[in-house]
């Protein structure tokens, strides 16, 4: 995958979820691509309006054991921003 931003974890995480929302009013395609020792999945594009919403299908389920994630968003649209949050699975403390 070219381009696009590289989250790259100091150790191996779980991400329970990808968010992304973007604002202009224009459409973009998001791809992504989770790295794992195991394997690499990819996904996408994943067409997405502009509208301000947090948008949080981009993950179908966990993944586990995450070294890596990589997030591209392109669109023919000159306009708008675009800002993706990831979330790690949080360790539980009883």
């Amino acid at each position: 995958m070219n381009g696009g931003v590289t989250f790259t974890y100091p150790e191996v995480v779980r991400l329970d979820r990808l968010s992304m929302a973007c604002f202009g009013g224009a459409v973009i395609d998001v791809t992504y691509s989770v790295q794992s020792a195991a394997s690499a999945t990819s996904g996408g594009p994943v067409s997405l309006e502009c509208d301000g919403e947090t948008h949080r299908e981009l993950l179908a389920t966990p993944a586990e054991g995450v070294e890596s994630l990589n997030f591209n968003a392109t669109t023919d649209d000159e306009q708008g921003a675009a800002l993706a949050v990831v979330i790690p699975a949080m360790a539980s403390h009883e």
